[in-house]
């Protein structure tokens, strides 16, 4: 599921669990979710590069995790993404 470990300068992200045990393959959604709320563009960045599109696109669309804003913010971008190809996030 994902293709790298989460650098450790993320982890000011996850105050609220024990970083050192987050684990991608079995985190992946809880992670995802937590970036797509609260992270930075470069944060953004690395999950695009370390998890599947798809998962991504499936949080956006059916994740209770999420705001309302940050659903609308990301159900565009990613609209915007699969409709224009010059737009990257890598």
């Amino acid at each position: 599921m994902m293709n790298a470990a989460i650098p450790q300068e993320f982890s000011y992200l996850f105050w609220d669990v024990d970083f050192d045990k987050l684990d991608g393959e079995r985190f992946g959604e809880f992670i995802v979710e937590r970036l797509l709320e609260k992270g930075n563009w470069d944060e953004v960045r690395w999950m695009w590069r370390a998890f599947p599109h798809g998962l991504i696109k499936e949080i956006v669309d059916t994740s209770r995790n999420i705001s309302g804003g940050t659903r609308g913010l990301w159900k565009m971008v990613l609209e915007r993404k699969y409709s224009t190809p010059q737009i990257k996030f890598a």
